[in-house]
């Protein structure tokens, strides 16, 4: 039994279900050539189908877009040359060779940063009552004439007290200090981190190249050698630590000489 037909009542209704098939598409024989021929119809059907269908286009790879300045972004177009904030400033020169000529020049030259490009400048030196070439410096900005952690600790606190929207654009200079910082300073540290302080200018000025941490040169972003440099040994360390700039240690020799007297 098979649903309540016998096997003889459930070939009789299939073989009137192949008449009436019969009836409608005359071409077809017997049970086994309609399968056949509706196996054959729906495969090229599917084929067709499959066929007719064009392949997916490929989407595009992710771009990488620029993050929106702020519109709080300082506006005054500064020169190619000069470094673009944020940077980590690095200035190595003997003594008499214009250090503080170019510190100067920065905060108080219209035609470099001007005085009223960073909303805050703090000038620790310990050479700052003695030269009289800063006397100008002494004059708009809040100085220092020795360093201690806890500058490094207040001034990072300040600037984390305001919402970072609101925080003031800082220049940090540190003239003449390096000899006398210890491994674990604070100043060190934070060559690693400025940025997010919103310190716009981080400056360190050292006649010693070797006074230099490994945390400062390694987050260096602007380079500054003075002219003549007398030590050669300290040249070719500064050649070697940055040097791959400039295609080799030799090379940046090369062009040191020919852009200094």
């Amino acid at each position: 039994m098979f649903g309540g037909f016998t096997a003889d009542e459930l070939y009789a209704v299939l073989e009137q279900v192949r008449q009436k098939e019969e009836a409608e598409q005359p071409r077809v024989k017997s049970v086994q050539e309609w399968i056949d021929l509706s196996l054959t119809e729906f495969l090229s059907s599917y084929i067709y189908i499959y066929m007719s269908e064009p392949e997916p286009e490929p989407e595009p790879p992710p771009r990488i877009l620029k993050v929106r300045d702020p519109p709080a972004q300082k506006i005054k177009p500064l020169h190619p040359h000069l470094p673009q904030p944020p940077a980590c400033v690095l200035m190595v020169s003997p003594v008499k060779t214009g250090k503080s000529t170019i510190i100067n020049n920065l905060l108080l030259n219209e035609s470099f940063y001007g005085h009223e490009y960073f909303d805050d400048v703090y000038v620790i030196s310990n050479t700052i009552n003695n030269d009289m070439t800063s006397r100008f410096i002494k004059e708009h900005f809040d100085v220092e004439d020795h360093y201690n952690d806890a500058m490094i600790d207040g001034l990072v606190d300040r600037q984390i007290s305001y919402k970072k929207k609101d925080q003031p654009e800082v220049a940090l200079i540190l003239d003449d200090i390096l000899g006398s910082l210890k491994a674990g300073s604070r100043v060190n540290t934070l060559s690693a981190r400025f940025r997010h302080y919103n310190i716009k200018l981080l400056l360190f000025s050292t006649q010693v190249f070797r006074y230099v941490s490994n945390i400062v040169r390694q987050n260096t972003t602007n380079l500054i050698v003075g002219s003549p440099f007398p030590n050669r040994k300290e040249l070719n360390k500064i050649a070697e630590e940055f040097g791959d700039v400039f295609g080799g240690p030799q090379q940046f020799l090369k062009v040191y000489a020919l852009c200094t007297p």
